[in-house]
């Protein structure tokens, strides 16, 4: 296929894009999180997400959730608190 436009995100990254909900997700080696709109014309950045540790793993997805593993720490970020009976 034809490229359409590169852009450069962070440092290198060894973890796989999801595509969850309309949204690219992709993760670099210092445990930042790009949050991408897909459009065939430009880079649309939704957000940029730091941690404080270095991963090389892949997002994981569960409804509502993202997981992220650093060297040190297992992240789950999602909105609001859910409750458990």
């Amino acid at each position: 296929g034809e490229k359409l436009w590169e852009e450069r995100l962070g440092r290198n990254s060894w973890s796989s894009l999801g595509y969850v909900d309309g949204r690219i997700y992709n993760v670099d080696w210092d445990g930042t999180t790009f949050v991408i709109e897909p459009n065939p014309e430009k880079l649309v950045l939704l957000s940029k997400n730091p941690t404080d540790g270095m991963t090389r793993s892949t997002l994981a997805f569960a409804p509502g959730k993202v997981v992220q593993r650093t060297w040190e720490k297992l992240y789950c970020f999602g909105e609001g608190r859910q409750k458990t009976q």
